[in-house]
């Protein structure tokens, strides 16, 4: 029997067939290649896809596609592919819409992080992935951001407390710079103002 030449030829990983490397694919892209055919290629992807399938359940009311599988720390479903792990949902847009530009970001409309339904996806940059944040309410703001010494209590009683910035912030633990923005509404703006005992 002939040694195969892992240079000039290779077996499919579906079919199991001989394959020789076509003229000009060279260096890395015929190291990654591993079937003879794109329908050897797209019948392999069409498997993985009924896996996927078997990991998410359709919600009639919201039309969204509820992954079961496991999530991220992010509450974003993840799924194995090959040797990697990768987002659900952006497996899914890929599957059905084809591929994502690489650095764009995909988008939810129905802010559910564990859809993966592609007609909830759309793709956008990073800027306007903060900006979805921001207006669901799920940047972390207040006593949710990492480097927050306050809560949102401790805020709302430096802005009705008695003495001068010196004084309330030594109370508090924070410098005079703070607490002066802080009782000037021009830090912790998302919070309302605290209604006095008369209102």
């Amino acid at each position: 029997m002939r040694k195969l030449d892992e240079g000039l030829s290779k077996v499919c990983q579906r079919c199991n067939s001989i394959f020789m490397r076509p003229k000009n694919c060279y260096g890395s892209v015929w190291k990654t290649k591993k079937f003879c055919s794109y329908e050897c290629f797209n019948s392999r992807r069409t498997i993985r896809y009924e896996a996927f399938e078997e990991k998410y359940i359709p919600e009639p009311n919201s039309g969204c596609w509820i992954w079961m599988g496991s999530l991220n720390a992010g509450g974003y479903g993840e799924f194995r592919y090959g040797t990697k792990s990768i987002k659900a949902h952006r497996y899914s847009f890929f599957f059905h819409k084809g591929p994502i530009s690489h650095g764009k970001f995909l988008l939810h409309s129905c802010d559910m992080r564990s859809c993966v339904n592609p007609d909830h996806l759309r793709v956008g940059s990073h800027v306007d992935n903060m900006s979805d944040m921001v207006k669901r309410g799920r940047s972390p703001r207040g006593e949710r951001a990492a480097k927050s010494k306050l809560t949102n209590d401790q805020v709302q009683a430096i802005r009705v407390a008695k003495g001068n910035y010196n004084e309330i912030a030594d109370r508090f633990g924070i410098g005079a710079g703070q607490a002066r923005r802080i009782i000037l509404n021009e830090h912790w703006k998302h919070l309302p103002w605290p209604q006095s005992a008369g209102d």
